[in-house]
């Protein structure tokens, strides 16, 4: 970090003391890509979610809204690496799993599986936390408290009528899109594809402030 003080990218409100990565580390297998993307940080926006974090990138591994993913090695070693390393996370999956039917889009029952529910909570944290991170990566400025920011879970991507820029990060493990408003200083709409799978996003604009 350079000597010039820089406040955190995710709170806006705190001086940097480090750097966090967006989207959070934990959510590619070791040896970690060269790619990834981190930005100035305060350790207590760090410290509060990081648990929670990786219970969700696990569970991103194991479904995408209720749904197994299966035959994918790279979330099998994923999945499987991080609860012998968490006792909390490997009994929350023993705890909370249960089984299900797959099934077609027509209703057709393909497979048996076994699921488990995620935290929507840590989830949408977690996506705000990343498109807080991307907007000052991308465009230099910190969001803080001068945007709202509105999480979205798709199942299948809206179809929008703006051309988004497209970025890969992890040889294809978390892709991205995104478009910032021109003639506004921090509107902007983003999507994410996690594991090829799981889809999520959002869209910041501008508080409007009451006058009195």
């Amino acid at each position: 970090m350079s000597q010039k003080i820089k406040l955190c990218a995710i709170c806006g409100i705190n001086n940097a003391t480090t750097r966090e990565h967006v989207p959070p580390k934990g959510i590619f297998i070791k040896p970690r890509p060269v790619d990834l993307i981190n930005v100035p940080a305060v350790l207590t926006a760090i410290i509060q979610p990081p648990l929670r974090m990786k219970i969700s990138g696990s569970i991103w591994a194991f479904m995408s809204q209720d749904i197994l993913i299966k035959e994918n090695s790279f979330l099998k070693k994923l999945l499987f690496s991080q609860p012998k390393k968490n006792i909390k996370l490997r009994k929350q999956i023993i705890v909370s799993n249960k089984p299900a039917l797959l099934k077609t889009p027509g209703g057709i029952i393909v497979d048996m599986a076994v699921i488990v529910p995620w935290d929507s909570d840590a989830h949408d944290k977690t996506i705000d936390k990343i498109i807080r991170g991307l907007f000052y990566h991308h465009h230099g400025k910190i969001i803080g408290s001068n945007a709202e920011i509105k999480v979205h879970f798709f199942n299948e991507f809206p179809v929008l009528d703006i051309q988004l820029d497209n970025y890969s990060i992890g040889y294809g493990i978390f892709r991205y899109g995104f478009r910032k408003v021109d003639d506004a200083e921090y509107s902007s709409v983003w999507l994410f594809n996690f594991y090829n799978g799981h889809l999520a996003g959002g869209y910041t604009v501008k508080k409007q402030y009451e006058t009195t």
